[in-house]
């Protein structure tokens, strides 16, 4: 707590319009280096639990759709899922009213859960999200099944990488929300 009593009692408009040149958001590297050039007693490590703290969530790196697949096909080849008949069936018995090959995303992520794929929730909403239609936000249950199908349409291996690589992606680039830094130092004044 010392260390941000020390930067409150900085000039808080230089700080932001000289340092920060107005900006609402600065890349992390360049916050932290203009934080330790503004407050070099300021410990590194408090430098980066405060760009944690106001660190923007952003865009992560996109997974290339042949990626995605391997690594969703090779994950079902190890668990050796091949109930791709019955997860038909399932899809086709909550569609027997239109039989368009199109179901509700609520119904399509019902169908993919009571199969026991060995997805978590994030990766199958990941799924649903590539298959629905953006307009009506159904699933084209079809495609989806021969996207997964591995021994029809397979894919090449994902070369060792596993599922988790598609839920614990990296940011592009790193944003550090230096407005709302600066208001919030405003506030403690």
């Amino acid at each position: 707590m010392n260390q941000i009593s020390k930067i409150i009692k900085t000039d808080i408009d230089t700080l932001k319009t000289k340092h920060f040149q107005n900006k609402n958001e600065i890349e992390r590297n360049e916050f932290i280096e203009i934080m330790l050039n503004k407050f070099p007693n300021f410990s590194r490590h408090g430098m980066f639990v405060l760009a944690l703290q106001y660190k923007k969530h952003g865009m992560y790196k996109e997974v290339s759709d042949n990626l995605f697949r391997s690594i969703l096909q090779d994950e079902l080849r190890r668990e050796l899922f091949v109930g791709f008949d019955g997860l038909e069936i399932n899809f086709k018995q909550r569609n027997l009213d239109k039989k368009d090959g199109y179901l509700e995303r609520s119904s399509a992520f019902k169908a993919l859960k009571s199969a026991k794929l060995p997805f978590s929730t994030e990766i199958i909403n990941m799924l649903l999200e590539r298959f629905a239609h953006h307009e009506t936000n159904k699933v084209d249950y079809v495609d989806l099944l021969e996207y997964l199908n591995y021994t029809i349409n397979p894919t090449p291996g994902a070369q060792g990488l596993s599922k988790d690589v598609l839920l614990y992606r990296k940011p592009n680039e790193a944003f550090i929300r230096v407005g709302e830094f600066v208001n919030d130092l405003r506030k403690l004044l």
